[in-house]
């Protein structure tokens, strides 16, 4: 019997490093001094450099919409539709040049400045996601990678746990006395953390911003994505379920199963 249950409990007051809008701040800032402009110029700076980069792959990506045959109302044949797509694009380096080089003159001053505006957005918005991601800046990842590591037996989990979040139970079931299998089916592990880690993201800032009010489909919905990656013997008892409470939540992740090694 392999068994492992990962609890986290994330608060609705979320605390935030300091110093972490002023990286997002100043990195955006020294781009626009710096990588932005100059990429811009590098690839789409004149028309010879829009014309190969921008105007001629976005015409040919676009030739394939226009079924063969096909008449418009005002009598364009695909040909024309075309060319004349692949003409505006081409006619339009001017104005983007224009409104490019307006948004990054002087050292990107206007550029500059929409970051600022945008200063307290970013703040407002990002501790919710914060709170399941983790940050870069307190060394350790958030409960939602936490998780879906364990469901994949993924023991770097190991470097996260602490504060809110625990485990008990067996991570790598190939680890035991008596190896069982891993709980994910082979070759899925790497999508089931990907598609579980942004689901799980999703649903507890919905619940940190109270935009969710009845977590029941959600939690079903957790579960039947959960159950979908499982080997056969995992599925049944397996689980993700939230819990709100006090602003905030406790999640759950269980999983269960007997499913032995055979030589």
């Amino acid at each position: 019997m392999a068994t492992l249950t990962i609890t986290s409990v994330v608060p609705g007051t979320q605390v935030v490093p300091q110093d972490i809008q002023d990286q997002w701040f100043n990195g955006l800032s020294l781009a626009a001094t710096g990588k932005i402009k100059t990429r811009w110029d590098a690839i789409a700076g004149d028309e010879a450099k829009w014309t190969n980069n921008v105007a001629t792959p976005s015409g040919k990506a676009f030739k394939p919409v226009i079924a063969t045959g096909y008449v418009s109302r005002r009598g364009r044949t695909k040909e024309v539709i075309d060319g004349l797509q692949l003409k505006k694009l081409q006619g339009s380096q001017v104005k983007a040049k224009t409104n490019h080089d307006l948004m990054f003159a002087d050292n990107g001053a206007l550029f500059i400045q929409r970051v600022n505006n945008k200063a307290s957005h970013f703040t407002a918005n990002m501790p919710n996601t914060l709170a399941l991601t983790g940050a870069r800046v307190t060394g350790k990842r958030g409960p939602a990678s936490i998780h879906v590591r364990g469901i994949s037996s993924d023991v770097t989990l190991e470097r996260d746990i602490g504060g809110t979040t625990s485990y008990s139970g067996t991570v790598d079931p190939l680890d035991q006395d008596v190896p069982e299998h891993r709980y994910v089916i082979e070759g899925l592990a790497g999508h089931a953390k990907a598609f579980l880690e942004g689901k799980i993201t999703q649903v507890g800032v919905f619940v940190l911003q109270n935009v969710i009010t009845d977590i029941t489909p959600y939690n079903d919905l957790l579960t039947v994505m959960l159950q979908a990656v499982l080997r056969e013997a995992y599925k049944t008892g397996s689980s993700i379920v939230f819990t709100p409470g006090g602003g905030g939540f406790t999640l759950v992740t269980h999983l269960t199963g007997d499913d032995p090694v055979t030589p």
